[in-house]
């Protein structure tokens, strides 16, 4: 193999493992954006209920499927 093969395979062989170590490496930064928009994104709390609400709505809903089933 002449001089003029060798760097040239040289830098190809360079190219093709720093591409090789580029993927993870890029998988890795997109991993920490997404992590960092989660932390930022707020959360809702939900809210709970009485339980003499809660009877109030069953009996509501009881009631509207009674009317839906006769008609």
């Amino acid at each position: 193999m002449n001089i003029k093969n060798r760097f040239t395979s040289g830098i190809i062989l360079s190219l093709v493992c720093g591409l090789i170590a580029a993927g993870p490496a890029y998988a890795a930064q997109d991993k920490d954006a997404d992590e960092r928009e989660s932390a930022n994104q707020k959360t809702k709390q939900a809210q709970a209920v009485s339980k003499e609400i809660y009877d109030r709505i069953q009996k509501a809903q009881e009631l509207i499927d009674v009317e839906d089933d006769q008609g």
